[in-house]
């Protein structure tokens, strides 16, 4: 059995990454915050703020993709029943917001129990307004493309390097 060279160690090494950064690629979450501000006046429409807010999540497997326990849909109706005065449906939809949101390093922007203090402050101002948000996860195909590229690259070097430290021998 021969020996393994430092080629065939480099090119273990460079699979190894390779395999890794399949298993765990770049994730890229996405969130749609709907505020909705209702006037203190009555007949007077009611304003809606539309925000998007992107973020990378640092490490996350493949075999188990990230994802909400709920979707905008289910957390505005838990905060309407919340911002009504059901401490059941707040104590729902903060432990449900925990369940997932340090897990995908939501950002403190949408952070669920800041939103619900918001909105109450708002309330008690004479503002009414409720808050909630949609949210997407998906591989980072740019981000995934660059690691593959600069990676295929390392192997193009290494294969150069030791292309010309051998010699042709003449038998």
């Amino acid at each position: 059995m021969q020996p393994v060279s430092r080629r065939q160690w480099g090119f273990v090494v460079v699979g190894v990454i390779a395999g890794l950064l399949v298993l765990f690629p770049p994730w890229r979450a996405r969130a749609i915050r709907t505020t909705t501000r209702y006037a203190a006046a009555a007949d007077v429409a009611p304003a809606i703020v539309v925000d998007t807010v992107t973020w990378l999540l640092p490490f996350e497997p493949l075999y188990a993709p990230p994802r909400a326990t709920f979707t905008g849909g289910q957390m505005r109706d838990l905060a309407v029943r919340s911002m009504s005065g059901d401490r059941g449906a707040r104590a729902e939809l903060l432990e449900s917001a925990a369940r997932f949101e340090p897990r995908l390093h939501v950002p403190d922007i949408l952070r669920t129990d800041g939103e619900l203090w918001r909105d109450s402050v708002l309330r008690a101002a004479g503002v009414p307004a409720m808050s909630s948000y949609d949210l997407t996860v998906s591989i980072d195909q740019r981000w995934l493309a660059t690691r593959l590229i600069v990676l295929a690259l390392i192997v193009l070097l290494l294969e150069l390097r030791v292309r010309k430290r051998v010699t042709p021998t003449i038998w």
